[in-house]
């Protein structure tokens, strides 16, 4: 025999962590995937199991309906890890998961493809250990549980269940892992009231039969093709019955049936569907990319990619529950319950590595959707995806910045911020780069370059951007109208402003709707009215601005007499009038 082919035979004692969902068989296809990347999900982010991969003491094992996690480093990973996937479950109780704990010799073998193989006898009795329990179970089996017993810390976990008799007569001694809120108290159901009698289910027995055809494949070659490799052991020589596991990859799937296969690359592909979903949705959001900006589309594609448990739609969707975005209405309970969603599906081990991660989780750090995270935590995560080109983090800190960090504005920031957002597509900083031209926040005062950024992130659909260019577009530089304009542009955003326009805004409109048909006759076409108020200290108008050169506004600006108001925050308070409808062209009512 080869050298390397007796250094890859060679025994090693390895710590194996068994687990699958309870019930899988009888999930539909869709659900089976679901559950599936959800478990992934635990199971990748908890610290145990990404230290332990990081120095190359650990591999992942899939299983069809499960997986096996097969450390090589402490004994107590394996308890460690099922801990924490234990804890992770509590939120999941649409995910029943058992798992089972057994240190033995295993045998590290290569495929066809030289991926790394664990067989062994390690392997097969944690499987038959998991098998023993239901939902819910952490079962170790005795030599775990001796070496455990060492420790003064995991005494208090080991309740043990005695002898049982599992797969063709085959005798192993069973400890229940709990205490308080973590693994099943309760005696396992197929060994209930007997200590010695059999535990069996309908995965054992398809494991069973794939077994046989794994055994014979195995007597002719080590490894096998991906999808029917079956690893053949000393132990299986000899008359054991338990399958190997099969190797980990990216695309492997267990060779214990084509639905096993076809249910892991239909989860690939849902999850691949979700992100394409996800990358749609933000450019109908920001009008990326020459999309038109479309909220209604953006949230369904959205809510579709967080069907399949895509992280950073179902903390989009969080934040837009927070925030209430398009026809969503703002509910913070709802927000948190996505953000919970969010992080149990690995949103924090994305964005280790994805800028788009980072800023979601950014979001959710800055709107305290995670306790004991805060806006410091989000700023760090912003500006860490910022720096790798992330658009929308761009924008973020640019309104950070615009609003002030710690008290502190800083404009200059803001504006270098919004500058590569804008850059990069996005018609909301588009926008706020406009403002800050058309106020001098910054910059240098420069209504063209105004003018040309809101022309652009018009020309995507913002709203704002629309509005903003009608306003600037009506008004010379040093019209009083225009100065009026700016004024109640830049007080409509403190919080005061906005209280005061709650009070008077069904006052305003009655009046405004009067007056535009008192002034209204002939054809209909689209026409906006904008005017601007000037409140006294005891909420009387005094002054009605308007653009000059309008003969429909002026008319309006006469008619539009409004009662005394409640009284405004400051004297010569500055109010925009706006309106958005399909009226009557004024100019051939007049002739």
């Amino acid at each position: 025999m080869p050298d390397e082919a007796k250094t890859n035979l060679r025994l090693e004692i390895a710590h194996v962590l068994f687990m699958d969902i309870v019930g899988y068989s009888k999930l539909t296809t869709d659900e089976q995937s679901e559950l599936l990347h959800e478990l992934n999900a635990i199971v990748r982010r908890t610290e145990t199991a990404q230290t332990a991969e990081g120095g190359d003491q650990l591999i992942f094992l899939p299983t069809g309906d499960g997986m096996a996690l097969v450390f090589t480093g402490s004994e107590e990973n394996p308890v460690e890890c099922a801990l924490e996937i234990a804890q992770a479950l509590r939120a999941k109780p649409s995910l029943p998961v058992r798992m089972g704990i057994h240190s033995g010799p295993v045998r590290s073998v290569a495929d066809v493809n030289h991926r790394r193989n664990i067989a062994g006898a390690g392997i097969n009795i944690a499987q038959r250990i998991m098998d023993c329990g239901d939902a819910g179970h952490i079962l170790v089996s005795k030599r775990v549980a001796d070496d455990l017993a060492q420790s003064r810390r995991w005494q208090p976990y080991l309740h043990d269940l005695g002898d049982v008799t599992v797969k063709h007569g085959e005798v192993v001694s069973v400890v229940n892992f709990y205490a308080d809120v973590i693994g099943n108290p309760a005696r396992p159901t197929r060994i209930q009231g007997n200590k010695k009698g059999t535990a069996t289910s309908a995965n054992s027995a398809k494991r069973f039969l794939v077994t046989i055809f794994g055994a014979i494949a195995g007597l002719l070659l080590i490894g096998w093709l991906v999808l029917s490799q079956r690893t053949v052991t000393k132990e299986q020589k000899q008359g054991s019955t338990q399958p190997t596991v099969v190797q980990q990859a990216a695309t492997s799937a267990t060779p214990s049936s084509n639905a096993s296969t076809d249910a892991a690359d239909a989860s690939r592909q849902s999850f691949i569907a979700a992100e394409n979903d996800y990358g749609a949705a933000l450019e109908l959001f920001a009008g990326l990319n020459g999309k038109k900006i479309d909220d209604a589309e953006a949230l369904r594609l959205t809510e579709r990619a967080s069907q399949s448990h895509l992280p950073e739609a179902e903390a989009r969707l969080a934040h837009w529950n927070h925030t209430g975005f398009a026809s969503l209405k703002k509910d913070d309970t709802r927000a948190t319950e996505l953000a919970n969603l969010a992080l149990a599906d690995g949103l924090t081990a994305r964005a280790d590595t994805r800028p788009a991660a980072q800023q979601m989780l950014g979001l959710l750090y800055d709107e305290g959707l995670v306790p004991g995270k805060n806006k410091a935590d989000a700023l760090q995560l912003f500006e860490n995806a910022a720096a790798k080109g992330d658009i929308h983090a761009q924008f973020t800190l640019g309104q950070l910045y615009a609003q002030g960090i710690a008290g502190i504005q800083d404009m200059i920031k803001a504006v270098d911020f919004y500058r590569k957002a804008a850059d990069g597509g996005n018609a909301f900083a588009q926008n706020a780069l406009g403002l800050c031209y058309e106020r001098g926040s910054g910059v240098p005062k420069d209504l063209s370059r105004a003018l040309a950024l809101y022309k652009r992130a018009a020309e995507r659909g913002l709203r704002a951007a629309q509005d903003n260019l009608t306003l600037l577009s009506l008004g010379g530089d040093k019209s009083e109208f225009h100065q009026a304009l700016i004024g109640a542009r830049q007080v409509a955003e403190m919080p005061a402003a906005k209280n005061y326009q709650q009070k008077v805004s069904s006052i305003l409109w009655r009046h405004l709707n009067r007056a535009t048909e008192d002034c209204a006759n002939g054809p209909r076409s689209d026409t906006q009215i904008v005017l601007v108020l000037i409140i006294s200290r005891k909420g009387e108008v005094l002054k009605k601005l308007v653009p000059h050169g309008q003969p429909f506004l002026d008319c309006i600006a006469t008619k539009f007499q409004p009662p005394r108001l409640p009284e405004p925050p400051k004297d010569s308070w500055p109010v925009l009038v706006q309106s958005h409808f399909v009226s009557w062209n004024f100019k051939e009512h007049s002739q």
